[in-house]
């Protein structure tokens, strides 16, 4: 009676497995699918990053040496963050294949790593736009007092963003130069007077277009953080569902 009694037991055991296991596999499936769907995009994200940085860093060039603190401190962190993401993602495709729980354990200290690293990017790159406003007001006004050797720059500054001055136009009356030049006015005419030149001043537009920037990269930075979290929890999720 007894022997009759395990051989019951054993095949409900085996039937409520067969019963279970599919489910299990289906929700291993769809944990997948998340998180391939999740490695995707922040494979699409990252390398937009990296675009990005090297459009912005193009464009921030024409107001050099203005605007360099941005191009030389942000260029390269930036992009090589975009594109290390982009290789960890990568990674993640082959990860998700082989479905090994090593791997899995690997891939997510992978992730951690790159989470440590946008962190980092993320503050120093606010370090660094809290001390832009001295640095670029520095550089103006250097740029300013010789004039006749960097006139270059001031112009295409001036005649692009229809400014004049770092803070006002009497800022050229405080150095050697002391005269207002003709990229202050709206036609470059020979002869610019304070009534005819440009009203605004040069240094808000150039701060408002690096910040402008910078916010772009600091938002898309602060998504792809939250997508290497959510692919942590998915991917935790699948490694104890394959014990």
């Amino acid at each position: 009676m007894t022997d009759v009694e395990n051989m019951v037991t054993n095949i409900r055991t085996m039937s409520s497995e067969m019963e279970t296991s599919p489910n299990d596999e289906r929700k291993v499936y769809k944990s997948k699918y998340i998180f391939i769907f999740l490695v995707s995009i922040t494979l699409l994200i990252a390398i937009t990053l990296a675009c990005l940085m090297s459009s912005l860093d193009d464009y921030w060039s024409f107001y050099d040496p203005f605007l360099h603190v941005f191009s030389d401190l942000h260029k390269f962190g930036v992009i090589f963050t975009g594109c290390a993401i982009s290789i960890v993602a990568m990674i993640g495709f082959i990860v998700s294949y082989t479905s090994r729980q090593s791997h899995f354990i690997w891939y997510g200290l992978a992730l951690i790593l790159m989470i440590i690293l946008d962190m980092k990017v993320l503050v120093h790159g606010l370090i660094t736009t809290n001390m832009a406003e001295n640095y670029v007001n520095a550089t103006m006004y250097n740029a300013l007092e010789s004039y006749v050797n960097s006139s270059n720059s001031w112009d295409e500054t001036q005649k692009s963003l229809q400014c004049c001055g770092i803070r006002n136009k009497n800022d050229w009356f405080t150095v050697p130069f002391n005269d207002i030049p003709s990229t202050c006015c709206p036609h470059y005419i020979r002869i610019c007077n304070e009534t005819q030149s440009f009203v605004d001043p040069c240094l808000p537009k150039l701060l408002e277009l690096s910040q402008l920037g910078m916010i772009m990269i600091y938002c898309i930075i602060s998504i792809l953080v939250c997508l290497k979290i959510l692919s942590i929890v998915v991917m935790t999720s699948i490694y104890y569902k394959l014990r």
